[in-house]
């Protein structure tokens, strides 16, 4: 027979009788925690933590959904412009305003995401200045703000 385990951020499982009072690791995120000697079939979730039928899940950064904002603009934008069809300086202008609202998004966004991730603005403000891939450098550099809190 097995006993149904939560580890403490809410990951269920089960395991054999025989680890019943040793502490062991949870699978999914790590955590280390003891088996309970019975089978408390209705195991809470310890306060603050999510909920044990759910993985843990982070919320997407700000930064992320302004940068996804500016490339639905540019969409948008080229495709007015393709139903449209405007000529002339309404042509142009039309594609300049696609691009700006492009390079907005990215440029704000990477300095979101790196303010965020607990880095300085300046840093952001030079990554965005390279677009996307300043964007993705951002996002693999160390969460600094996790760290000092």
């Amino acid at each position: 027979m097995a006993l149904t385990v939560v580890c403490g951020n809410g990951h269920r499982g089960r395991v054999r009788d025989e680890m019943a009072g040793k502490r062991i690791k949870c699978p999914r995120c790590g955590d280390v925690f003891a088996v309970p000697a019975s089978d408390p079939e209705e195991i809470a979730a310890p306060p603050g933590r999510n909920a044990p039928d759910g993985p843990a899940r982070k919320r997407m950064s700000l930064g992320y959904w302004i940068a996804v904002g500016g490339l639905a603009a540019f969409l948008a934008l080229i495709g007015l412009g393709a139903l449209l069809q405007p000529s002339g300086a309404a042509e142009v202008l039309l594609v300049y305003v696609a691009f700006l609202a492009l390079a907005a998004g990215l440029w704000v966004g990477t300095a979101f995401v790196a303010v965020e991730k607990g880095h300085h603005v300046a840093l952001g403000v030079a990554l965005g200045v390279i677009g996307p891939l300043g964007l993705l450098i951002v996002t693999v550099l160390p969460d600094r703000a996790a760290t000092s809190a």
